[in-house]
């Protein structure tokens, strides 16, 4: 019998878990270290005197001598203190997404243009930068619209409806939307398909 194959099987499972073991070892000492170098205290001045105290006594290891300017700061304190910018850029990153983690602005100045007989197109002025699109809600008849007709695309203004019954009156509205949720709507605005725009319908 051949134990070549089952032998190359087994080494081959034998390595790839090795380096599983491997990366999940890297990944796991990576992050301790980094909890580590964010987290660890910085040490006090009487600390760091205690230290050089303990190192200049007779027996210990000779001390480095501390940077110039930085006076009763060790080199070991000026590492530590190196953490922070990390800590600063950390932080502001944390609260531009805090920020960023709302709703878009609601759009405003809702309108109706290029009546026909059997469509109209609806449009609004975007105020908000981060939306992924606009939700726009049509409803025939002077009512507040309950159903979604369209999403359209973000950094759009317009949004033309067509296939409307001739000469009949229509209620709409639009909101922005993103991953974080939906804008408030706009006033609802109604208008007549080949007419003009009547207002506000409630």
């Amino acid at each position: 019998m051949n134990c070549i194959p089952a032998f190359r099987r087994r080494a081959s499972l034998c390595c790839q878990g090795l380096v599983w073991l491997k990366t999940s070892t890297v990944k796991v000492v990576f992050s301790k270290i980094t909890f580590f170098f964010l987290t660890a205290p910085i040490p006090t001045e009487a600390t760091i005197n205690t230290r050089k105290n303990l190192l200049s006594s007779p027996g210990g290891a000779k001390t480095t001598s501390s940077p110039p300017g930085l006076g009763a700061r060790t080199g070991v304190h000026a590492s530590y203190q190196r953490r922070l910018p990390i800590l600063a850029v950390l932080t502001l990153l944390v609260s531009n997404v805090a920020v960023a983690d709302t709703p878009p602005t609601a759009p405003a100045s809702p309108g109706a243009t290029a009546l026909t007989p059997t469509g109209v197109v609806w449009t609004w002025v975007d105020n908000s930068s981060d939306e992924t699109g606009f939700q726009v809600w049509t409803e025939p008849g002077a009512v507040i619209p309950s159903m979604i007709r369209a999403t359209t695309p973000a950094n759009v203004s317009t949004w033309k409806q067509t296939a409307l019954a001739a000469n009949s009156l229509y209620s709409f509205q639009v909101a922005a939307v993103n991953v974080y949720g939906t804008s408030a709507k706009t006033a609802p605005l109604s208008a007549s398909a080949a007419s003009k725009v009547m207002g506000n319908c409630v």
